[in-house]
């Protein structure tokens, strides 16, 4: 998937239809607009672990950009979504990289740009495409403690493109840090608590973003079993001015609204919720989410 999930959406899941093209370090800054076959983009939700993390506002994409490597697994969905799906659409739920049994480390790079990217000069002009890039990445995980488990990543995005409605090249950055710290209480009962930044930087707009959330979680094998969960994400976006005068593109203008209403300001969400479930097959599976 090139270190980006939203690559998932336009590559192999054959029920997605998405408005904007991921491969080779493109719309790292910008997540694509996906939604599921005849649904509409704004219905889809990303949630990370327990807690939504889908802009308010508008719907459809997160507040912060999921990029390799704060996460160990992905679920993709169009179709019999679970209990816990509050969507109609296209969901996608990102396990948060935990700390295991033993330390694991982990460091990539990758570079690209002169020779190895495609010229200005092609016989079909290209939608855009890559002028230089630049990505490192770093996790780390393991026990602290018997009791006492720690994962940590950080990656850095650098990425200078050419959209075709552009011949100037445009520069896109975006930074992360993620920590997530795991407790066991007692035998049965295990905390945890994720910590989130990440700053995005374009012609366009400036983002700071932040996640908090935590849970606690019963772990029998034998008897009930419930986990406890809140979240709070915040994306604070500063933008350049409008423009005097806007050109409405039928193709690529939609939605309307966001030629004039770029999302500058605060945009927040907070979450509380609480789920149940029994190893006993004929127990009933429960929870309720604010």
């Amino acid at each position: 998937a090139s270190g980006n999930p939203f690559a998932v959406f336009d590559a192999m899941q054959t029920e997605a239809v998405s408005d904007r093209f991921v491969a080779g370090g493109l719309n790292s800054a910008a997540p694509p607009r996906a939604g599921g076959f005849l649904n509409s983009w704004t219905q889809t939700q990303i949630r990370f672990g327990d807690v939504t993390i889908t802009e308010p506002r508008t719907g459809g994409t997160p507040l912060l950009v999921p990029l390799l490597p704060v996460f160990s697994r992905m679920h993709v969905a169009v179709g019999a979504l679970g209990l816990e799906e509050s969507t109609s659409a296209l969901s996608m739920n990102l396990d948060p990289l935990r700390a295991g049994s033993t330390w694991v480390r982990s460091f990539e790079g990758s570079l690209t740009g002169g020779f190895l990217t495609p010229g200005a000069i092609q016989p079909v002009a290209a939608v855009d495409r890559v002028d230089h890039l630049a990505d490192g990445s770093f996790a780390i995980s393991g026990p602290v403690s018997p009791r006492v488990g720690l994962a940590a990543a950080g990656s850095w995005r650098s990425l200078s493109h050419v959209a075709a409605t552009s011949g100037d090249a445009a520069d896109d950055h975006v930074g992360s840090a993620f920590v997530h710290t795991t407790f066991a209480a007692t035998s049965d009962d295990d905390v945890r608590v994720i910590g989130w930044l990440q700053g995005v930087s374009t012609p366009d707009f400036d983002d700071r973003g932040v996640h908090v959330q935590g849970a606690w979680e019963r772990h029998r094998t034998d008897r009930l079993r419930w986990r406890a969960h809140a979240g709070y994400t915040e994306r604070t976006r500063t933008a350049a001015p409008l423009a005097t005068s806007i050109t409405v593109d039928s193709l690529t203008s939609d939605p309307i609204a966001e030629l004039f209403d770029t999302g500058v300001g605060a945009s927040r969400t907070w979450t509380l919720g609480a789920r149940i479930s029994h190893p006993r097959k004929w127990f009933p599976s429960g929870g309720i989410e604010v």
